[in-house]
């Protein structure tokens, strides 16, 4: 291989690079028309996309705020409804407090009433027994029973009443039982009790009554007995019979 070792001559340009630079920028400048600017308005519109998401925000926010004056009158509603609902509630309680107040006080006027009348019913009911009675009787005793006034009022009563037989004398026995039934039945409506009182007397009078006729039978057969025995004797001669009509005894 044949290697050429000879020097190689590269020509150089010696202009000035500056002067050459400045030239061309100029020619270049020169060859380029010159544009003018415009001035002419133009009026920017925005998007269909852009107008239809900003009424859709504004739609939202006019209906975010319509729902909450919609809430807001709701619960106004709501607070007003439960405020009349209790008013009514409390009208409505007070109302029956007034009504329950008025039914107690005519219940308790009914009462009295009623009370006023049952003490003057017992009263009279045992001053009859009392009155009858007489001797026999005792002083009346009572049961009270306080009112809604306060007052006491007699509801019960009782009168002692002796029922004993008089002994050894059935015709005092007799007059005494007749007075027992007398008082026992004198109030105008006489109570079981007072029919058992009487119905006792009662019995006890018979009883008197069937000793009466037994003590009357028993001397009356004493006394034929005697005036059959005084028979005889006159017929022996035994007694004679004075002119007085004074039955005189001689023993013979």
């Amino acid at each position: 291989m044949v290697i050429n070792s000879a020097p190689i001559s590269l020509p150089l340009s010696t202009a000035n690079l500056s002067t050459e630079t400045v030239r061309n920028e100029t020619r270049l400048q020169e060859r380029v028309p010159e544009t003018k600017p415009t001035t002419e308005n133009v009026k920017l519109k925005p998007s269909t996309e852009e107008t239809s998401s900003s009424a859709q925000r504004s739609e939202t926010r006019s209906a975010d705020g319509s729902q909450a004056e919609r809430n807001v009158q709701e619960r106004g509603e709501q607070q007003q409804g439960q405020q009349n609902s209790e008013q009514r509630q409390s009208g409505d309680q007070s109302e029956r407090q007034s009504r329950q107040e008025v039914r107690e006080q005519r219940e308790e006027q009914v009462e009295v009433q009623q009370l006023k009348a049952r003490d003057r019913e017992v009263r009279a009911h045992e001053a009859a027994h009392a009155s009858v009675g007489g001797n026999l009787a005792g002083s009346p005793s009572y049961d009270f029973k306080r009112g809604p006034d306060g007052q006491r009022y007699a509801v019960g009563g009782e009168v002692p009443i002796d029922v004993a037989a008089v002994p050894g004398d059935p015709a005092a026995t007799i007059r005494k039982m007749q007075q027992v039934r007398r008082a026992a039945l004198a109030p105008r409506d006489p109570s079981s009790q007072d029919q058992a009182v009487a119905a006792q007397a009662t019995a006890r009078e018979a009883q008197a009554r069937a000793e009466l006729q037994e003590k009357r039978t028993q001397e009356q057969d004493n006394e034929s007995a005697q005036t059959r025995f005084e028979g005889r004797l006159r017929k022996l001669g035994v007694i004679e019979q004075p002119e007085n009509g004074d039955r005189v005894s001689v023993v013979a």
